[in-house]
């Protein structure tokens, strides 16, 4: 998947839209990746990252880069992620957290004391890389570090949410998949 989506929305979708400047590419490429995840779960993951994706290809101009990164993200959520949650029994999970009485989570919780304590240490990872992205924003933006190259073509202010985003095409495209997230929030 990260090979074909990074051809279609950075090398295709970024590198086009990129004449009207480098800000206009990085929304347009992480909005349309965010929309064509196709739930509302993945929307707000999917948007950011497809614009940290977009950034990547427009500053390096190397699919190499953020092909390997979106390998990297897809590698950490879906094989770690997924393999650590395997260690436990989310069912019985479950039933034991909804029991609330202490001694039985107490058990349970020394029980499994090594799935747990790796399943939290990949969450803290997680945790700290999204702050450290956070801060290293923060910290660039207001170094002045954090800049987009103007387009080619310049779009008149007041003219360029219509023109990148109410088009024909972009409508369709996001008509499209928003109806697809509607049909799953409504099944």
């Amino acid at each position: 998947a990260p090979l074909y989506e990074e051809y279609i929305f950075r090398k295709l979708i970024a590198e086009r839209t990129v004449r009207y400047g480098q800000a206009a590419a990085v929304i347009t490429s992480g909005l349309m990746f965010g929309l064509f995840h196709g739930n509302l779960n993945q929307f707000a993951y999917a948007f950011t990252l497809g614009a940290f994706l977009a950034f990547m290809y427009v500053k390096t101009g190397s699919l190499k880069v953020t092909v390997g990164l979106h390998m990297l993200v897809n590698f950490m959520g879906g094989v770690v992620g997924a393999g650590l949650m395997k260690l436990i029994d989310m069912d019985e999970y479950m039933q034991v957290m909804e029991s609330m009485d202490m001694n039985i989570i107490t058990e349970y919780c020394m029980d499994h004391i090594g799935a747990l304590l790796l399943i939290m240490a990949f969450g803290f990872f997680v945790l700290a890389v999204t702050i450290t992205g956070f801060v290293l924003l923060v910290v660039f933006l207001a170094k002045g570090r954090f800049t987009f190259a103007p387009g080619d073509v310049t779009i008149p202010r007041g003219k360029r949410f219509r023109t990148m985003i109410l088009n024909v095409g972009m409508i369709l495209f996001c008509l499209f998949w928003i109806g697809i997230i509607l049909m799953q929030l409504l099944a």
